[in-house]
């Protein structure tokens, strides 16, 4: 009789672990479970980032710089008929797009936009002036970006001082706390032969603010 109460039980209890079997398998496994749930997350939290960057991106204003003729244009009339001095400068900011034309001689040009501590933004364009054998002059002018350019300054960082004398004002750029650029501009001689320097600056250094 104790054997077949046994028996009986041990039967019970294997339908009773195979009916959990059954259910067990028929419903996903807990650990495919907590991972899809992870991939969702994951995936959401993913999407929100790649958006926060895209707006990111979107907002830092872009500038650009090309010829107005591509090809030599001897009917120009702009920057005193030198098609190549014929410039286009292009700043895309807040969904905005600012225009402007220039000349440049040679169509020496370069532009980058800083921002200040304050968050705002700068046009930094190089240019260059005059035509002819050790004869051109490189300036730097600053800008103030809003929905126009506001000039705020301008000063030269290369000229001839010479024959074969060249002047280079070299120039770091800080940003002070309470906002603008502050330019740290040191004078740099090269000349080939020392006589042949007709001026040479007194200053070796300045500072010029912005704001």
């Amino acid at each position: 009789m104790k054997t077949k109460n046994i028996r009986q039980r041990t039967t019970s209890a294997s339908r009773g672990t195979g009916n959990s079997c059954r259910s067990f398998f028929h419903s996903p496994p807990l650990m495919l479970v907590v991972m899809n749930k992870i991939k969702k997350i994951t995936a959401i939290i993913l999407g929100m980032s790649l958006a926060v960057v895209s707006i990111v991106f979107a907002a830092e204003p872009q500038v650009t710089i090309e010829q107005k003729w591509p090809h030599l244009n001897t009917d120009a009339k702009e920057c005193g008929g030198f098609s190549e001095d014929n410039l286009i400068l292009r700043i895309k900011i807040n969904k905005k797009e600012i225009t402007d034309e220039f000349c440049s001689s040679y169509g020496i040009s370069d532009a980058k936009i800083i921002k200040d501590s304050r968050g705002i933004n700068f046009l930094i364009l190089k240019t260059a002036q005059g035509r002819g054998t050790h004869s051109t002059t490189q300036y730097l002018t600053v800008y103030r970006i809003e929905n126009h350019l506001e000039e705020l300054a301008r000063f030269p960082v290369y000229e001839p001082a010479g024959i074969a004398t060249n002047c280079y004002f070299d120039y770091k750029i800080n940003k002070p706390k309470d906002g603008g650029l502050l330019f740290l501009i040191t004078v740099r001689i090269e000349d080939k032969t020392s006589e042949d320097a007709e001026w040479i600056p007194k200053e070796k250094n300045r500072t010029i603010l912005i704001k």
